[in-house]
């Protein structure tokens, strides 16, 4: 069986880190970003080992994958300058796998 890379970066720079003027920035713009994609990660993965939830991992999926992409959306209007936000991310470690 083939192992698979469940890596994924959620906020990357797009701006080289020249000074620590543009670096306090990057960290600023990322800082803002990380609280909305922590918060739905955090509370799909609390449900997922939770013992309240009895639905299935593909309704819990769903749904905040759902609620990933509502961030998104809220997110594209802050217009990052330092920062992009890796849309896949959530699927990159979530999605579920048939082998």
């Amino acid at each position: 069986m083939e192992e698979t890379n469940k890596e994924s970066v959620a906020i990357y720079h797009i701006v080289k880190q020249s000074n620590s003027q543009i670096r306090k920035r990057i960290q600023g713009e990322a800082k803002i970003a990380d609280q909305y994609i922590r918060d739905v990660e955090t509370k799909f993965e609390y449900l997922l080992f939770s013992d309240d939830y009895d639905g299935t991992y593909m309704e819990l999926y769903i749904y905040f994958r759902n609620e990933w992409n509502r961030i998104l959306k809220a997110l594209d209007q802050r217009k990052f300058k330092y920062i992009r936000i890796n849309r896949k991310h959530f699927d990159n470690l979530y999605q579920p796998i048939v082998f």
